[in-house]
């Protein structure tokens, strides 16, 4: 803990509650303050869990104290032998927003912000943190664990004395040693994965059916528009499937307008991001509502589906499609078996695939799913090691 909190006192003993030998196989020497312990006693819980202690530190809070924002690489247990302590604590999952001190700091386990007197100017992103502390009032007899790695930052009433105790945690134990390249290529792995479902959360929707009655007045006019419109027309309402919807039908309509102005704009012009918009819009409805207005567009119009997924699905439309045709098949399995599942989407695949040539299209999906990971990853760097270098 921060030793502005209090004037520390580390007691490097075990509990007067546990035989010597239990003290001697934790690594724990006896310090001057050790006969304390004896008053302090041993918590039950790490009694019976027989953990292996870190340290113990004794806390005196000569006067009311504020203790720096932190997170200790143990868990730890707090607990208040006389007077009152005010605890706010910040899961790990908030760190971006807490401006941590670099990595290289002698103090790197610390941050300078102040809960208690929030400054927004200063940390512009801390109300995103704000909204995820949680307060606890702790008085003498009470204890409070606090979990290896969460930020905690402690009030301490004038004369609060307290003890607490630090073992390690499943994390810190399986650090420092040959593995630890694979554990940070398996975090830097989660973190994309997580800023990826992030960024593809936050995609723009948009309504169907206002945006398709809207392209006559926000067409290219003249004959052109005319063109347009009456492609999209045909290929919106021919051969509709059952349970066919309003929003259906106009997706598919805002789709052939949009990617037949990008066919005349030229392949090199980025995708409109209306098509972006439609796909999300359509995939947070279902898997299913996706594939089928995709699949009715190659049907119906071939070429305008072979031109969307060359051209016109930027890199997180097609994580959008690629993540349902993943979740397609997981639900088919969920109703049947993982093989009958496989198979139907294998199948689906093979038909909307089939307006385009497959070796452009396979390296397409590469291209823009990898740009995907490759937009997702910067962002995780800046987000992470701009708070540690």
């Amino acid at each position: 803990m921060a030793g502005a909190a209090a004037a520390p006192m580390p007691i490097n003993g075990s509990s007067g509650g546990s035989s010597d030998s239990y003290a001697s196989a934790t690594g724990l020497q006896p310090a001057a303050l050790y006969p304390l312990m004896a008053d302090l006693g041993f918590p039950p819980p790490l009694e019976a869990a027989r953990q292996p202690l870190h340290a113990v530190n004794f806390w005196a809070s000569l006067q009311a104290m504020r203790s720096s924002l932190h997170y200790d690489p143990y868990q730890n247990l707090l607990c208040v032998v006389r007077g009152r302590k005010r605890v706010r604590l910040v899961p790990p999952a908030a760190t971006p927003h807490l401006k941590p001190q670099p990595v290289t700091h002698e103090s790197a386990n610390h941050s300078p912000v102040d809960l208690g007197a929030p400054d927004l100017e200063r940390f512009p992103g801390l109300g995103a943190a704000l909204a995820a502390v949680q307060e606890f009032e702790i008085e003498t007899g009470d204890a409070l664990f606090i979990p290896e790695g969460w930020w905690h930052q402690v009030d301490s009433e004038e004369g609060t004395l307290a003890a607490n105790f630090w073992w390690e945690g499943a994390v810190s134990a399986q650090l420092g040693g040959p593995m630890d390249r694979y554990y940070f290529r398996r975090l830097v792995q989660s973190l994309l994965e997580q800023q990826k479902a992030a960024a593809l959360a936050a995609l723009p929707r948009c309504d169907l059916l206002q945006a398709a009655a809207a392209l006559p007045a926000a067409g290219l006019g003249g004959k052109q528009q005319q063109e347009e419109e009456a492609t999209a027309d045909r290929g919106a309402a021919a051969g509709e499937p059952p349970g066919w919807t309003a929003e259906q039908a106009a997706a598919v309509k805002l789709l052939a307008a949009a990617v037949t102005s990008h066919q005349q704009a030229g392949a090199r012009e980025e995708p409109p991001p209306v098509v972006c918009a439609v796909v999300a819009t359509l995939a947070a409805h279902s898997a299913q509502c996706l594939l089928d207005v995709l699949l009715h567009l190659a049907q119906q119009q071939p070429e305008v589906a072979a031109h969307l997924l060359l051209h016109s699905l930027d890199p997180a439309s097609w994580e959008l499609l690629s993540g349902s045709i993943e979740r397609r098949q997981d639900e088919l399995a969920a109703q049947g078996s993982a093989a009958a599942a496989e198979e139907a989407v294998g199948a689906l695949c093979d038909e909307l695939y089939s307006c385009a040539d497959r070796h452009a299209l396979l390296g397409a999906i590469l291209q823009r799913k990898e740009a995907f990971s490759r937009q997702a990853l910067r962002a995780v760097l800046a987000t992470e090691l701009a708070g540690a270098l």
